[in-house]
């Protein structure tokens, strides 16, 4: 059995997702809305590229495949 994840907020510091194998759910959510790639995030609905994964922090991305920001959006705690 695969151990969850939880990804927090970095603005709220709220628990925003889990993650469970290489899918992403919201918190409370039963369907992925995003999976993992090693150091990218891909829309589960489109397959676009919607994250990036810096180690413990994750960024957005544009639809383009450019940052979204100087800053994270999420983190993971552990």
């Amino acid at each position: 059995m695969s151990d969850t994840r939880y990804i927090y907020d970095y603005k709220t510091h709220k628990a925003a997702l889990y993650q469970v194998d290489k899918y992403l759910y919201a918190m409370g959510g039963t369907k992925p809305i995003h999976w993992l790639d090693k150091a990218y995030g891909y829309s589960y609905e489109n397959q676009i590229p919607t994250l990036w994964i810096d180690g413990k922090y994750i960024y957005g991305l544009k639809p383009d495949g450019t940052a979204a920001g100087n800053e994270p959006i999420y983190y993971y705690a552990d």
